[in-house]
């Protein structure tokens, strides 16, 4: 089971992407109605209880579903410019769905960046190509605001933190202690229970251990490092709310 994902790339070399304008009514393009809908749905249903959250993913890693991954990291070395310019296009097209999303009753929006973390790419190149177009994100679209990326991220978080999200979010590979030593008491930090191990794959126990260890580690808010598979058990799941 994953998250919802462009079946065949637009191309397979980066520098054959023809991006051309965004759609005029970008609204009602795609998949976009269908997440405003669930997005409407929910606000109605329990808006008046919890918040509700959307999600879109961030520019290399938007990029990375249009053409083939491997051979944008190996542009983003070669062709650093070029590889620039699409992702200026990806940072257009995120920044007008997140107000999109937004209009339809989000509450917060998570810009989710896996794509770009230090399994996939250097922290040299994070911090000269990926920085720079997150910052154009979140200096866009409105609070709060959530930047997120998969991994262990414990070399990039201080850069992670100047992106200008409202908030941060680690994964369990991530050391949260180490994190928030080196973030300090100011940066708000989500995470990190294992979403699979322990939310789906473990007890009520495991989940309410896992919570607290989370929260005793330094993180400002309990977070799921990833996504929560549909298969995780109920009682674990309330286990988690409660």
């Amino acid at each position: 089971v994953v998250y919802p994902t462009i079946t065949e790339k637009v191309s397979e070399n980066v520098a054959d992407l023809d991006l051309g304008k965004l759609p005029s009514d970008l609204a009602n393009a795609g998949r976009i109605p269908l997440v405003c809908d669930a997005i409407s749905r929910l606000k109605k249903d329990v808006g008046d209880e919890v918040a509700i959250g959307a999600w879109a993913l961030g520019p290399y890693t938007l990029a990375g579903q249009l053409c083939d991954i491997g051979d944008l990291a190996k542009k983003a070395y070669k062709q650093k410019d070029m590889v620039g310019s699409v992702l200026d296009a990806m940072v257009d097209a995120i920044v007008k769905i997140c107000g999109i999303y937004k209009d339809a009753g989000a509450d917060y929006i998570t810009v989710r960046e896996m794509g770009a973390g230090p399994d996939i790419l250097s922290p040299r190149m994070f911090k000269s190509l990926v920085v720079p177009q997150l910052k154009k994100v979140f200096a866009a679209i409105d609070s709060p605001n959530n930047l997120h990326i998969c991994g262990d991220t414990n070399m990039i978080v201080e850069m992670m933190a100047e992106c200008g999200a409202d908030s941060i979010s680690v994964e369990q590979k991530n050391d949260m202690v180490e994190t928030r030593k080196k973030l300090g008491p100011d940066v708000c930090i989500l995470g990190n229970v294992d979403p699979y191990g322990i939310v789906v794959a473990g007890t009520p126990a495991d989940v309410e251990n896992a919570v607290k260890e989370s929260i005793e580690n330094g993180v400002n808010a309990v977070w799921p490092g990833c996504d929560i598979f549909p298969t995780a058990p109920r009682e674990n799941m309330l286990a988690l709310m409660s």
